[in-house]
């Protein structure tokens, strides 16, 4: 009997301790499971953040001067060296940017004469408030034009940071109700862009006298055909932030946003008041629609645009249209040139045509280097007897167009192709191209025996143009950081195979180690 009831105690223990067991292995794989979740969202903030910072510096240094955005960081972020480090991400950008830690929270980054800022200081700003009174009723300051209905107003010169510096508007006894207009810099957006949210945040400060009648203080949007009266707004006699409701039903395209026009109206019950505008900000939410060609970028780099974050995707250097859906291609003299030398490409820098010595994963980003320093250049002579490029170099990447991007296209949709780009002077070799000495940016579209350059004839004035169109030119080239984009639906004829070429060319250098580098990112094509 005793026998029997200890053989059930035992039966019991084990059941309570299998069950125990159980519990335990449970609680570990929702743990596992939950530590997973957490790092795969913590790599994608982390991702994000790469992103939305390259994206803001090469935006910031194609459109000076005097630009300031904010933005939230999840993490703590360096910047150091032309790269941004976030946790283990790193990722590089196009421009020229001061060396900082940032903290997580809200973040100011401000363009200063080519020079990107970020700072968690929300009170910083970078420019000198001098008071001016303008020549005109347009005041260009800090990435914002203001206009008033008087052209006697006195502007501090700068109105797009959070601090003291005011831009102040009197009462002109002429206009009822008086008013200042906002208008913001392009914000590069395309017929791809959908918007979803629009807000304007405007810090200002009232006069002692301000009118409190309703109808005379409000916030008015231009929908492209007239102004619409969004709403009104309280005055305050200490600085204040107004922040608008949804205003995508007024800028409710690409091109609205792109050139955004808002209103603050005011009317002073009597003389000598007036409003002041700390600052003003415009936040524009979109949605990029379309399909998206295939450009070859590594799985692990997805999505597009192709930022080269990990290394160029080719299997072989099949330079052409029909020459091979292989990844990406790259030239020499692909845009015109006599120099047998004088170039090297970052994916095969030592010229054997295998990317096996590639440095595209340092650089991140397609290089193009061509003068005196590539190996075996040597030196080619100033103003030589012929016109066009004297050596240039492109990559290229086959494309296909599918039936449902057709139909796109032929209902109307666009083909847009977009690119960031980068012009070094001196390509790293110590001497930049100097008078007489011209550059070019370069870009083809087409199918075999129908290839297009984009871009328009700049060059035209120049002794040593070329006679086809152009992306950027320059004699004396100077850095340049840009952002290029176009519809090339017209070169589309049907389905099929095309290709896409990206480079530039050199015209001479008569120095050693002279040369133009053109560098190339964050490259897209989609259908809308």
């Amino acid at each position: 009997m005793n026998s029997t009831r200890a053989q059930v105690a035992t039966e019991i223990l084990l059941s309570i301790l299998i069950l125990l067991l159980v519990f335990v292995v449970v609680l570990l794989l929702i743990h596992t499971r939950s530590v997973s979740n957490l790092a795969l969202q913590q790599n994608l903030q982390e991702e994000g953040i790469c992103t939305k910072l390259a994206s803001i510096i090469t935006y910031m240094s194609s459109n000076p001067p005097y630009t300031e955005t904010r933005l939230e960081l999840e993490f703590d972020t360096n910047i150091v060296a032309g790269t941004i480090f976030v946790g283990d991400r790193i990722c590089p950008f196009l421009g020229n940017v001061s060396n900082v830690i940032l903290y997580r929270g809200i973040v100011k980054a401000f363009d200063v004469n080519g020079l990107i800022i970020f700072t968690n200081d929300l009170n910083y700003s970078p420019f000198n408030p001098p008071v001016q009174v303008p020549n005109s009723n347009a005041n260009v300051t800090a990435g914002i034009v203001l206009l008033t209905d008087d052209q006697n107003q006195v502007w501090s010169t700068e109105v797009q940071a959070d601090d003291v510096a005011y831009a102040v508007s009197l009462d002109d006894q002429l206009v009822d109700p008086d008013w200042v207009e906002f208008r913001f810099s392009n914000l590069g957006l395309t017929p791809a862009d959908t918007i979803t949210n629009v807000s304007i945040y405007i810090k200002h400060l009232q006069g002692n006298l301000i009118g409190l009648t309703e109808d005379l203080r409000r916030i008015q949007c231009w929908n492209g055909t007239t102004w619409l009266d969004i709403e009104a707004y309280t005055p305050s006699y200490s600085e204040t932030l107004y922040q608008s409701p949804n205003l995508s039903s007024c800028i409710s395209d690409y091109n609205l946003a792109n050139n955004a026009r808002l209103r603050m109206t005011y009317e002073p019950s009597g003389s000598g008041s007036g409003i002041s505008i700390d600052y003003g900000r415009l936040d524009v939410n979109f949605l990029e629609i379309g399909q998206t060609l295939d450009l070859w970028e590594l799985a692990v780099d997805l999505p597009q645009p192709v930022d080269f974050r990990t290394d160029v995707n080719s299997t072989a250097n099949t330079f052409g249209p029909g020459a091979g859906n292989d990844g990406w291609d790259w030239n020499i003299n692909q845009f015109g040139g006599i120099a047998p030398q004088g170039i090297q490409f970052n994916v095969d820098p030592n010229g054997d045509g295998s990317i096996v010595d590639s440095n595209v994963p340092v650089n991140q980003q397609l290089q193009i280097r061509m003068g005196g320093g590539a190996p075996n250049a040597g030196a080619f002579p100033d103003d030589n007897a012929f016109t066009g490029p004297a050596v240039s170099g492109a990559y290229g990447i086959q494309v296909d167009v599918n039936s449902s991007m057709w139909s796109r296209i032929q209902g109307g949709g666009q083909l847009l192709l977009s690119f960031a780009y980068l012009v070094d002077a001196d390509a790293g070799w110590g001497n930049a191209a100097d008078a007489g000495e011209e550059a070019w940016v370069k870009a083809r579209f087409g199918s075999s025996g129908n290839m297009n350059y984009l871009g328009s004839d700049l060059d035209t004035s120049d002794d040593d143009g070329d006679a086809s169109p152009e992306i950027w030119f320059a004699d004396t080239p100077r850095d340049t950081t840009a952002f290029f984009t176009q519809d090339i639906s017209s070169f589309v004829t049907g389905t099929g195979t095309y290709y896409l070429e990206l480079g530039g060319a050199l015209s001479d250098w008569d120095l050693g180690n002279e040369g133009v580098g053109i560098y190339i990112d964050n490259i897209n094509l989609v259908v809308t």
